[in-house]
């Protein structure tokens, strides 16, 4: 780091407001020890140059390892994908095959009733056949019965 501190003018400084020379000396010495440690604004602007170069190359790196990570987590996504699709698969087909069983047995369910209706209507037909003979004989019956 430097300083634009002068030992020497600051020395001829202080002799010539009276300090005497080995006193002015001391003094500079002193001065230049503690000027040392400070920061000049050139030697910020390097550290703040540096420090922008740092920081980009870590943004640089960040970048990249954050592009690695979401292509290996989109890789996984996709995995989990494939097999969440696979399993949705097999429940569809599952849930397919028993449907169909289950619309089998309606039909089979639905043939049997219509044919016991088919059997039910016949015998009401045959039985309205009866009942209308039984009434027409009846019928006739009283008729000869009460008019001979």
């Amino acid at each position: 780091m430097t300083s634009k501190f002068d030992a020497l003018a600051n020395t001829k400084r202080l002799e010539d407001a009276g300090v005497p020379r080995s006193q002015a000396e001391v003094h500079a010495k002193a001065l230049t020890e503690v000027v040392s440690e400070f920061v000049c604004r050139e030697d910020l602007l390097r550290l703040e140059g540096s420090l922008r170069h740092e920081i980009e190359e870590s943004e640089k790196r960040l970048i990249l390892h954050i592009n690695l990570v979401k292509t290996e987590l989109m890789a996984k996504i996709d995995g989990v994908d494939a097999k969440v699709d696979s399993k949705i698969d097999g429940v569809d087909a599952k849930i397919d095959s028993k449907i169909d069983r289950v619309d089998a047995k309606i039909d089979s369910l639905r043939s049997e009733f219509e044919a016991r209706f088919k059997a039910i209507d016949h015998d009401l037909l045959v039985n309205r056949w009866l009942s209308g003979l039984i009434i027409s004989l009846n019928i006739a019956m009283a008729i000869k019965i009460f008019f001979p």
